[in-house]
């Protein structure tokens, strides 16, 4: 049996079910924020060669080499995160996990994941605000670069509504799950 919280796998929701469509997007959501956390870290990366090449080489730099990493940072962070819950990589703490019977593992996983749904959401909201009041003003960045910063903020609530997709996914999937489908997991 494998351990982690897989919690939306397709197979976990009976055949016909009505939340199955719910499951698929949250998966396809998962992996398109996951391929884009992997070009965020690839920017990285590439931004931080191209700063020493200017530095050493050339004596200059981008000037934005912070702001821009920064950002980077946070948005695959956020990007990454629906697809960790998806396939169980999150950090979890199995103290309790592992010291309680069997009967009750489903309802503890359901609480914890009612509860990165409850705060998924919450966040989601707060950051969604965010992006409106930047965008409303726009109110740019204090660098050279002038950046607006809804557009990062809107990288970060993409995310989060991945991830909060993903919560209600892997809830439908721990509630509708049937005795046989946990045995694959």
């Amino acid at each position: 049996m494998r351990r982690g919280l897989a919690c939306a796998l397709p197979e976990q929701i009976p055949r016909g079910g009505e939340y199955g469509p719910v499951i698929t997007l949250a998966k396809n959501l998962s992996r398109i924020g996951n391929g884009a956390a992997i070009l965020a870290l690839v920017f990285m990366f590439g931004h931080i060669i191209l700063e020493i090449t200017l530095r050493n080489l050339f004596h200059t730099s981008t000037f934005v080499l912070d702001e821009f990493v920064g950002h980077a940072v946070s948005a695959l962070t956020f990007l990454a995160l629906g697809e960790a819950l998806r396939t169980g990589t999150l950090i979890r703490v199995s103290l309790l996990h592992d010291s309680v019977p069997d009967s009750a593992k489903r309802v503890l996983e359901m609480f914890a994941m009612a509860s990165a749904l409850s705060v998924g959401s919450f966040a989601l909201w707060f950051v969604g605000v965010s992006v409106l009041r930047q965008f409303e003003r726009g109110t740019t960045s204090a660098s050279i670069a002038q950046i607006p910063l809804w557009i990062p903020e809107a990288l970060v609530l993409f995310g989060l509504a991945i991830f909060v997709l993903q919560a209600l996914a892997g809830l439908i999937g721990l509630i509708f799950r049937t005795p046989q489908s946990e045995e694959t997991v």
